[in-house]
Parts: structure tokens; sequence; C-alpha cells
């Protein structure tokens, strides 16, 4: 198996983030989410380094092949309310889970 890459988590967004997890029914996926948040690399919120995208975070990124740029928030799933400018945490994790 393939070497994971490494995630890092301010302690805020990952007690967050497991909240959100209790109120999920039990499934593959929710294991896997608990899974990917039991091996991350937990600091407190100000010491998660300048090149980490935590909730709550605009990122603005270009994609190399076309020279097209975007600017996602990655936000909790209740406050998804611009479908086009947020990233629900949900939707990387479970492509993360699955890859």
């Amino acid at each position: 198996m393939a070497q994971l890459p490494p995630i890092t988590i301010s302690t805020l967004d990952l007690a967050r983030l497991e909240a959100l997890l209790e109120k999920q029914p039990e499934s593959d996926v929710v294991r896997r989410l608990e899974d990917e948040l039991d091996r991350a690399n937990v600091v407190p919120p100000t010491e998660v380094p300048d090149n980490i995208v935590t909730m709550n975070s605009t990122v603005t990124f270009t994609m190399a092949d076309s020279n097209e740029s975007f600017t996602k928030t990655l936000c909790y799933p209740r406050d998804m309310m611009v479908p086009k400018r947020k990233s629900r945490c949900w939707r990387p994790l479970a492509r993360r889970c699955w890859a």
C-alpha cells in the first residue's frame, strides 16, 4: 500500500469534525474519515503552518493545464450557502478515503 500523505489539523477543527461525525450514522465512510483524523498531526490553531488549509479558510488556486483560477472556502455542511464558492469538508475527505 502506498504511503498516505500527511494530515495536519487544528485542535479546534478536529473537535468540530469529531462532533459532526458523532451525529452521522455508522458507515464505511464515517469509519474511514475517523481513521484519517486518527492519523492526523493535531496542533493548536496558532501553530497551524501557513501552507495548511483549515476549516473556514478561503483559498485561490490555479489549474496548471488551463491557467483557470478558482476560489473556494472550506466549510462545514451547515455553512454551505453558495455552492460554487464553497467546498464542504465531507467532499474532499470522502474522496481521500475512497482513493
